[in-house]
This record gives structure tokens, C-alpha cells and sequence, in this order.
């Protein structure tokens, strides 16, 4: 066995990883605690590391724990600079290329003070405590200072690296949490210008000794213990209070939260099914009419599967016992806006907006088989919890309910819009409430376009009004083989919706005008839609001469590199996207003279490819239609029969995609 220093047994003990002296309990102790623990919380290094882990009988190759190392100190957006190296080897070939380091301002992960602590729910007995603070001269602990919050130090603050930290904080999550501090008494220490509560957690967390929070600070000592000694009375009445942790945070020195994560989001969950969310989030909407009720099949070996379950129905009592059939045959939705009497899905249908909604999902590339690893999947949450509800705050908006969708989180605003009846699509668009819509998105996407980083993918749909959203309380069955069922979950869950205040922000929007998109040739005339059809032997001879069309019909697509052009080879269509192979086949049919939309829609929705069937509200198919339209021009274009040139095709399709 390899020898193991006192000083790293000393750091296991204060990491709580360890409390034994016994040899055989001990290794136990690190066996249940696993790598993650090991090198996060206790900060120990790959080689010690190993070294524990295989005198505890587990055997993980050096090789695999070096990339749990790095894995924890992956780069995030907010870095700029490599993970600290981790051999002697590395150390010195850095050494060689200090040169080429960047300059230490252009460096955005800098060692600053930070520390990790449960960030508590504030209660509303604390505001009269919080007022007497400040009419005392002191500083109250309510987050005005941005970094002075209620909490319970887990890490106290230390000078650390973003990533680091980061790291540790992946660690703790892997523990059982506390979920509430109950108030036992209240204490200064000496010499220190802080009152704090001392109290109990709710189960044993050997990473906090002494739990306790501070709620006042004072600039001199002496004017502290005056407050503390003339309102010791006071600070009786909060004996026995429960407190709840609402997040597990990074708190930055004058900056406050820079990562934090709801302590629910934490707790793995069971179970697979939770009607009482059902009702809650069915509540938080609000319905009067029927509520849209919809079921997508889960996709088999990435082909979407169509729609199963489709129908309204007329409270939440039905809406549960459908979920209650349909959980884990696919993804249950229902309608986020309300619909009239007609119960249809047309635009004109739609009477009210329900609540504004964003959408924070794992990149694509990052999942594996449609599930996205933990630390994605927490990152998600973060950007949605912290960064887009703080914008959206900066709007006037406050954030009613975040769900975990499984792979990410959705944050709801509550509101109560009013619509009149738009015959047309073209009529919503040029609509003051489509402008106040797409004014909000438009100052989210400019603030938030940072964050659309290597990791999420921030969705903005708040134009779009019928769209339908996952219900939490029910499995996320995006595809059949997916590596995991996760189920959707409510999260976060505002005291108040504050919809009368989210309407008048809304009010206040003024709307601007998003610019039309402008044709790479201002002289050539689009394409008119048609009523006219094309016969089916016509439709078949299409696909008989034009081998591209049809494998791209087929969907015998192959995704290559962003920057490489859309290319025939082999019987195979290599592109950069669904999307954009999908473009390709509807202009090359519109080229060939198809230019019915309800034709296009038949055959559209016969073809492999996938996303036309997805579309859940026609918008896409539309959009991609007319985008079809405006750029195959008719001064250019070949007689159908003529057509067969893909370089022709493919050269449309850049013009679309500009």
C-alpha cells in the first residue's frame, strides 16, 4: 500500500470526508466518497488521489481520474485562461511558454475572494429586523450590499479561481443536502462588528460545524454591541424559526451570487411521477377555457414519430389523469396561452397570453443519447436561475416558476394579456403586442448573447403564443433509447407571481420595429404563392431525375463542419444542419414549380429528414416555405423538367441562410 501523509489525512477529516482513525473504516469512508469528492471538496491531486482510491480497493486507471480532474476544472464562459497544470511535466513546459501567456487584465478568471454557502430564503419577519439595522447605523444582511446576503458559509472566503471553486461546489452538490436552519439563539462574537443567529440543520452536514448566519454588521465594534445589548429582547421572537435554503451559491466580494443552483435542483428525485406539480404549474397558468392538451411520441433513432394523444381538455383534474397514462411514452405538453371556444390551433384562436417564457437547454453535441451530463445539466440551471432571471428582473419582470426540463430549465413570467382576434399571421406581426414581444426578446438576446456559449443555448419564445410546454411532474421522453428517464420539475416557485406588476412592465414596453430581412438581389421578384397543384406523376418524376432531392427527401443526411458548403457524394447529403437540408428540399421543389403550400405540407411531411414534422405550430413550416419563395427567382429560374444542376440548388440555399 502506498503511504499516505498526516497532513492529507488532516485535510480529509476538515472535508468531512473522513472521521475515523480506524484504517478499514476510513478506506470505507473514501470508497463511498469517490473521486469527485476527493479532489473537489479536499482539494487532493491526481496521484494522491489514486493513491487513496486504490488502497480502498477502488481501482480507477490514472488515466481515467485525470479526466474527472479535468472535467471539474473544465473551462466555463467565464474563463480565458488553461486549468492550474497538474504534473511536474506540465509545469515546465509552461514555464517555456509564459511569454505567450495573456496579459494579466485580459485575464476574466482571476483569483478573487469568494466563498460557497447555502443562500437562504428570506422571511418576512426579517424586514423589520432588516429596518431596525439600518435606522441603527448598521448594515443589514439583505442582499443591497450585494454580496452581504443571509447565508451559511460551507467554504468561508478565500482567494480562488473561478474554476476552482467551481469544482468544489460540483463536489457538495454530490452530498445530502440540509434543506432548513431553525433558529436557537442569538450571539456577537468578540471583537467582531457582526450579529449573527446560531441555529440547527435539519440533518447532519459535516462541512458546517457551527451553523450560523449573520444578519448585521456594524463599522465599529463598540456601536455593535450597543445594538446587540438594547435589542437582545427582540432578537428572542425569532427562537424555533425555520429557515429554507433556496440555493447552493458562489458569492463573489462586492459582486454577490456569481453561480448558484436551487437546493431542490440538487436532491436527485425518485420519483417519476408528481401530480401535485401538475396542479401547481396548471394553477401558475391559469386556464378559464379547455386546455390544450398534447402528447409528442419519443423519437426512434433520431426520426421524429409524430404526435399521439392530441385533444383539450376541460381542468387540472384531467389533465393528471392523462399524465398519469401518458407518462413515459413521450413528452406531455399543453398550450401556454388560452384558447377560445373554436379549440383550434389557429392564431385567431388564441385569446390571451398566459406567461412569457424562456428556454435554457444543453447544447445538442453535449448530450449523449439525448442526455446531458450532470455538470451541463447544472450549468443550464445556473444560467437560468441567476443570469436570465436577473435580466429579465432588469425588465421589470419577475420570474413565477423555473422548471428543470430534464436537460435544462424553462423560466415563466406571469401574465395576463389580452388578445383580439388576428385573422392572419401577417396581422399578429405588425400587432403593438407582437412589437412589445419582440422588443423583449430582442434586449434579452443583446444581453444575454454571452451566455449562448459552448455549453446552452438560450431560446427566446415569447412571440411565440401557441406554442406548447413541457409539464412538469412527468418524464422528459425526448427519444426511446435515451441513456436516462429524467423527469421535469418545478424547482423555483415564487411567493408571489406578481402578475398586476408584470402586466404594467409589460405596458411599458415600447415596441421596435425588427428589421425586414432585405434579398441579396433587390431587382429579381420573388416567387408568388399558388393555388395551383402539381399532379403526382409530376411529384414523382421530380425525385426520378434529381438523385439530390431525392436523398435529401430520403434523409440521407450526413452533418459535416459549420464552415464547409452543403455537398452530394456518395448517395449522401452532407450539411451543417436539419435545417438546413430541409431548405435545400423545399426550394428545390419550390424551384421545380411547387408552390402550393398545402402541396408542399403533404409532401414535407412525408419526408425523412424530421424537423417539418416537429414543428408543433405550423411557424417553421411557414417560415421555411416562404423563405423558399422569396429567394428562388423566377428570372433565374429553369423549366422543372430542366432542373437537375445541385450547385444551382445549393447556391439558393446560401442566399437563404444570408
Amino acid at each position: 500500500m502506498t503511504k499516505i501523509s498526516k497532513s492529507v489525512w488532516e485535510r480529509l477529516r476538515k472535508a468531512g470526508i473522513i472521521d475515523t482513525y480506524d484504517k478499514d473504516l476510513r478506506n470505507e469512508q473514501i470508497r463511498k466518497s469517490g473521486p469527485w469528492k476527493l479532489m473537489s471538496i479536499a482539494g487532493i491531486g491526481v496521484r494522491t488521489g489514486h493513491a487513496l482510491l486504490k488502497n480502498a480497493g477502488w481501482n480507477m486507471p490514472l488515466a481515467e481520474l485525470e479526466k474527472v480532474y479535468d472535467r471539474l476544472h473544465e473551462r466555463t464562459q467565464f474563463e480565458n485562461v488553461k486549468a492550474k497544470p497538474r504534473l511536474k511535466e506540465e509545469k515546465s513546459k509552461e514555464k517555456k511558454t509564459a511569454a505567450e501567456a495573456p496579459k494579466k487584465e485580459e485575464i476574466i478568471d482571476k483569483r478573487e475572494r469568494r466563498y460557497i454557502a447555502f443562500a437562504m430564503k428570506t422571511l418576512p419577519q426579517f424586514n423589520e429586523l432588516f429596518s431596525l439595522v439600518e435606522k441603527s447605523g448598521g448594515i443589514p444582511y439583505d442582499g443591497r450590499v450585494y454580496h452581504k446576503i443571509l447565508h451559511l458559509t460551507i467554504i468561508p472566503p478565500q482567494e480562488i479561481f473561478f474554476r476552482d471553486v467551481l469544482a468544489k461546489i460540483y463536489g457538495i452538490s454530490n452530498y445530502k443536502l440540509p434543506s432548513s436552519f431553525e433558529i436557537v439563539d442569538t450571539h456577537k462574537f468578540p471583537n467582531n462588528p457582526k450579529i449573527m443567529f446560531f441555529g440547527k440543520l435539519d440533518i447532519i452536514f459535516n462541512l458546517i460545524k457551527t451553523p450560523h448566519l449573520t444578519f448585521a454588521e456594524f463599522n465599529d465594534d463598540a456601536k455593535c454591541l450597543e445594538f446587540y445589548n438594547a435589542n437582545s429582547a427582540f432578537f428572542n421572537k425569532f427562537k424555533g424559526l425555520k429557515m429554507e435554503m433556496e440555493s447552493l451559491a458562489v458569492i463573489k466580494k462586492d459582486y454577490g451570487v456569481e453561480y448558484a443552483i436551487p437546493v431542490t435542483a440538487l436532491v436527485v428525485e425518485t420519483k417519476k411521477f408528481m401530480p401535485e406539480q401538475i396542479k401547481i404549474f396548471l394553477d401558475f397558468l391559469g386556464h378559464k377555457n379547455p386546455i390544450k392538451y398534447q402528447v409528442f411520441k419519443p423519437s426512434i433513432d433520431g426520426k421524429h414519430q409524430g404526435s399521439g394523444r392530441n385533444t383539450y381538455v376541460g381542468n387540472a383534474e384531467e389533465v393528471v389523469n392523462l399524465a398519469s397514462m401518458d407518462n413515459g411514452k413521450g413528452i406531455i405538453c399543453v398550450a401556454i396561452s388560452e384558447h377560445g371556444n373554436k379549440q383550434s390551433e389557429d392564431l385567431s384562436n388564441i385569446t390571451r397570453i398566459l406567461a412569457l417564457t424562456v428556454d435554457v437547454d444543453v447544447k445538442k453535441d453535449r448530450k449523449i443519447s439525448y442526455v446531458s451530463s450532470r455538470e451541463d445539466h447544472l450549468h443550464a440551471i445556473n444560467v437560468a436561475y441567476v443570469v436570465v432571471r436577473k435580466e429579465l428582473e432588469k425588465l421589470g419582470f419577475k420570474v413565477g416558476i423555473i422548471n428543470d426540463s430534464g436537460n435544462g430549465a424553462h423560466l415563466y413570467v406571469k401574465v395576463g394579456i389580452n388578445l383580439p382576434e388576428y385573422v392572419s399571421k401577417e396581422d399578429w406581426m405588425k400587432s403593438e403586442i407582437y412589437g412589445k414581444l419582440a422588443t423583449i426578446e430582442n434586449s434579452l438576446r443583446n444581453e444575454l448573447k454571452e451566455m449562448n456559449d459552448q455549453i446552452v443555448n438560450i431560446d427566446f419564445i415569447t412571440k411565440d403564443v401557441v406554442r406548447r410546454v413541457k409539464v412538469p411532474g412527468t418524464i422528459n421522453k425526448k427519444d426511446i433509447d435515451q441513456a436516462e428517464d429524467r423527469i421535469c420539475r418545478i424547482i423555483y416557485k415564487a411567493d408571489d407571481y406578481a402578475e398586476e406588476s408584470n402586466n404594467k412592465a409589460f405596458l411599458a414596453v415600447q415596441p421596435t420595429l425588427e428589421p425586414v430581412a432585405q434579398s441579396a438581389e433587390p431587382n429579381a421578384q420573388p416567387l408568388q404563392e399558388s393555388k395551383a397543384v402539381m399532379p403526382d406523376s409530376e411529384i414523382s418524376s421530380i425525385f426520378e431525375k434529381d438523385n439530390k432531392l431525392k436523398a435529401l427527401f430520403d434523409g440521407n443526411i450526413v452533418k459535416h463542419g459549420e464552415d464547409k458548403p452543403l455537398e452530394f457524394k456518395d448517395g449522401k447529403i452532407y450539411c451543417k444542419s436539419r435545417s438546413e437540408a430541409e431548405n435545400s428540399l423545399v426550394s428545390g421543389l419550390v424551384a421545380h414549380g411547387i408552390r402550393n403550400f398545402d402541396q408542399m405540407n403533404e409532401i414535407m411531411m412525408q419526408a425523412k429528414i424530421g424537423k417539418w414534422q416537429e414543428d408543433r405550430n405550423g411557424a417553421y413550416r411557414r417560415k421555411t416555405f416562404e423563405k423558399a419563395l422569396s429567394f428562388v427567382k423566377t428570372t433565374k429560374m429553369r423549366q422543372p423538367e430542366e432542373l437537375s444542376d445541385f450547385e444551382k440548388l445549393r447556391r439558393t440555399i446560401q442566399k437563404i441562410k444570408k
